[in-house]
């Protein structure tokens, strides 16, 4: 890509040319030099928008969670029972993930300074500071609260869970698994990690 398109706001071009440089080329290489030349604009025009890189890359994380989180909100909505709203939320994540494979590799794959706080997953608290966290407990909480789930601690289980999702979908983003591969393996595990926090 020589340059993103002008016919969007200044502060849209930046985010997007931004969002290029992690996918493609990595936290390391992202300058705001680089931003600049991509979106059209000054170096020093950045700095209006963003304060420096890390600025940037949390707000690049911040919509990717935006995203997620509603997906997630509209999965876990709904009369399903708790099974299926865990089972649909994991399914939509790993949809998520194999959708923008590049930005997932980029934000959770390699070092991305300060800006990688904000992916922290394993420490306590975590489901008052992350909607994706919340609703995911709030899932089990309901879950064991209606017999469906063996009783335990609603975010550790969900911490716990999650990263067992996660690690399926990394190896899926990092080797390139074709889409109906991906449903198989994904429907498998989803199906064995329920089976598993079942009473």
């Amino acid at each position: 890509m020589d340059q993103i398109d002008d016919g969007i706001d200044t502060a849209e071009r930046i985010l997007r040319a931004g969002l290029f440089l992690l996918e493609t080329k990595g936290y390391a290489s992202l300058t705001m030099r680089r931003v600049g030349t991509l979106a059209g604009i000054s170096q020093a025009a950045i700095y209006r928008h963003y304060r420096d890189k890390d600025a940037l890359v949390f707000r690049i994380i911040g919509d990717g969670y935006a995203d997620l989180a509603r997906r997630l909100e509209t999965l876990a909505s709904g009369e399903n029972p708790p099974d299926e709203k865990l089972l649909l939320a994991f399914r939509g994540y790993i949809d998520f993930v194999m959708e923008k494979p590049a930005l997932f590799k980029a934000l959770l794959l390699q070092d991305i300074g300060i800006a990688g706080s904000a992916l922290n997953a394993l420490g306590p608290g975590v489901s008052r500071q992350r909607r994706t966290f919340e609703l995911l407990a709030a899932t089990l909480r309901e879950g064991m609260d209606t017999g469906y789930f063996e009783r335990s601690d609603p975010e550790t289980t969900a911490q716990v869970v999650w990263s067992a999702v996660f690690g399926l979908a990394a190896r899926m983003a990092i080797e390139g698994v074709p889409p109906d591969r991906a449903a198989v393996l994904a429907d498998t595990q989803l199906r064995i990690l329920i089976r598993g926090i079942r009473p």
